[in-house]
């Protein structure tokens, strides 16, 4: 605690500094999917050596944390992962099970984005309709949604 009675952050130990909990001992990945999910996450979470079985939270992970990894994770693996997955499936080897499976076909919640489905987005309509929308607000006309 620092003297205004808040906790002092900088006191605190660096999360990839802890000690592994015994039932969570090191475990490599050893997948591509595993890799690349354990890349994101020592890049995001600054912890070396991520475990497929570390839990996200437990190492360093936190709400924002989780966006941003998820985010990378899409754009790298070609996957629409919801933001919240990360809530129900805290660990890479989790992750990566459940990417690996909707990528080979098995029903779940991610969706492959395919060439198809990109080239199918109108980017020319959509900027046409975020000017709009943009001047409109700029211009005090009221909210965005009107036309």
């Amino acid at each position: 605690m620092n003297r205004s009675g808040k906790i002092d952050r900088k006191a605190l130990p660096d999360a990839g500094s802890l000690p592994r909990e015994a039932e969570t001992a090191y475990a490599a990945p050893h997948t591509t999917t595993e890799r690349e999910l354990a890349a994101i996450w020592t890049k995001h979470l600054g912890v070396a050596d991520v475990g497929v079985n570390d839990n996200f939270f437990l190492i360093g992970g936190n709400s924002l944390l989780a966006t941003t990894v998820i985010l990378e994770a899409n754009d790298k693996l070609g996957v629409r992962l919801p933001l919240s997955i990360l809530f129900e499936l805290l660990t890479i080897a989790a992750l990566a099970e459940r990417i690996e499976g909707e990528l080979t076909g098995i029903e779940g919640e991610l969706t492959s984005i395919d060439a198809g489905q990109a080239a199918s987005i109108d980017l020319d309509a959509l900027a046409d309709e975020l000017m709009r929308a943009g001047s409109r607000v700029q211009a005090g006309t009221g909210s965005a949604a009107s036309s």
